[in-house]
């Protein structure tokens, strides 16, 4: 699980993801990335992984790309969204 600090146009949200295997990209909601019509609003992110208790690992966010159908509308699904990292996650960070 990746915790996640977005800016997505008029104010933050705290949102999680899944780092995907490549360790560069993290699925999450697209809800977290849009406005309320579904358009895409992303300005810039972290992503907060915990490989331990004492020890934190961020990285900023550097693109994201919504699902095409997704229409700001929860109920009518698609609400996915693949984020991309400035760089990899390290090998300590489990998926």
């Amino acid at each position: 699980m990746t915790g996640l600090l977005l800016n997505a146009g008029p104010g933050d949200a705290l949102c999680t993801g899944a780092l995907l295997e490549d360790r560069i990209h993290v699925l999450t909601a697209a809800h977290c990335v849009t406005d309320f019509n579904g358009s895409p609003s992303f300005v810039s992110g972290s992503a907060y992984f915990f490989p331990s208790e004492d020890n934190a690992e961020i990285l900023n966010v550097v693109s994201a790309s919504v699902h095409p159908d997704f229409n700001g509308i929860l109920e009518a699904g698609n609400d996915l969204a693949i984020l991309t990292l400035e760089t990899p996650a390290s090998a300590a960070i489990q998926r």
